[in-house]
């Protein structure tokens, strides 16, 4: 790895330290739940703070809870499957 690679490597893992490690990819864009995100696929892309703006950084963390709302939705759904099936599968036995 070369040196730029890798202090551009430390710098994104301290950004995202900073801000909680709590990332999650939306469309090629890791965001942050207090509103933090930087691109996913480039490592010398800008690191953008939460936004100043009250709209824009509320605009930001609907994203994130809405994602990760259907996450967890999409979770259940498949615990749920799997469940049936145990289910189905003990019953037969």
């Amino acid at each position: 790895m070369k040196q730029s690679e890798t202090l551009a490597a430390q710098r994104i893992q301290q950004f995202d330290t900073e801000h909680g490690d709590d990332g999650i990819v939306i469309g090629g864009w890791l965001i942050f739940s207090d509103g933090a995100k930087r691109e996913t696929h480039n490592l010398h892309e800008p690191l953008m703070e939460p936004p100043k703006d009250q709209h824009e950084y509320e605009s930001v963390r609907l994203q994130y809870q809405e994602e990760m709302l259907r996450r967890a939705t999409k979770n259940v759904q498949q615990k749920k499957g799997s469940s049936v099936i145990l289910v189905g599968n003990y019953i037969r036995h």
